[in-house]
């Protein structure tokens, strides 16, 4: 579930323009940092939203991960353990800096929080930097919440192409790249679609959500397309839709959300 943008202002120094310009780097912040503040006050009326009757306030009681990405301004993000009963909150948060505003501003979109308890040991691990220097081409996985959040305009796209009763849903086999620009470039290629038990109309993106039909005809859909993200909204560029008589990898992994 993503978070309606809120803004704040900051005094906070503009972050140093030495940086590589669309370059993900790692950095060390505490719960004192005024970033992560901002951010905890965010996650903390994202939750009253979505519960008002029962919320209360949270506390962060750690940074899990922090990034941090020279756009125009800078984008953050982080992971962030929040208080709560019965279990603790993991929530995930960008952070946008503008660039050249006295004071700072920020804002912050994108969040979300899932209970402690069901993300088991590798939580931490979930996000990966995909795109280290500006206009260089970078390998993705299909697992980063970014390019799945990039493949759902191409999903609802391939279903309107297709002619099937059921839900197209990807499976994870096919190969994805990003690109920094003036945003990120996500291209997919030969992404292969499972015909699933859901119907078409349906508003779902995951094997998880949608388990694919067992008996599937012989031929494989698949589709090519790009998609571009300006760090506020995807929008699909170019698109491809094509059928085949047999997998490019049987090995396939599900993409789960």
């Amino acid at each position: 579930m993503k978070a309606a943008l809120m803004t704040l202002a900051i005094l906070l120094p503009l972050a140093a323009s030495s940086n590589v310009m669309g370059g993900v780097k790692h950095i060390h912040v505490n719960i004192n940092d005024s970033r992560v503040i901002f951010a905890a006050q965010a996650i903390n009326a994202y939750l009253h939203d979505k519960n008002p009757k029962d919320h209360q306030k949270h506390k962060a009681l750690k940074v899990i991960e922090a990034t941090s990405q020279v756009v125009t301004g800078m984008l953050y993000y982080f992971k962030i353990k929040m208080s709560d009963v019965p279990n603790n909150q993991i929530c995930t948060v960008k952070v946008w800096q503008q660039a050249s505003m006295t004071p700072v501003i920020f804002r912050v979109g994108d969040i979300e929080c899932n209970d402690e308890k069901n993300l088991g040991e590798d939580y931490h691990d979930d996000y990966k930097p995909y795109a280290k220097l500006l206009g260089g081409v970078t390998p993705a996985n299909f697992s980063n919440h970014f390019v799945q959040e990039a493949l759902r305009s191409v999903t609802d796209r391939a279903n309107m192409a297709s002619n099937s009763a059921n839900r197209l849903i990807p499976s994870g086999n096919g190969t994805v790249t990003t690109k920094v620009v003036n945003g990120i470039i996500f291209r997919f290629s030969h992404v292969e679609m499972e015909v699933t038990q859901c119907m078409n109309g349906e508003k779902k993106y995951t094997i998880k959500q949608c388990p694919p039909i067992k008996d599937q005809d012989a031929n494989m859909r698949h589709v090519s397309a790009e998609v571009f993200w300006n760090f506020k909204s995807f929008k699909l560029e170019r698109f491809s839709f094509c059928l085949s008589s047999s997998s490019s990898n049987k090995n396939a992994h599900s993409i789960n959300g």
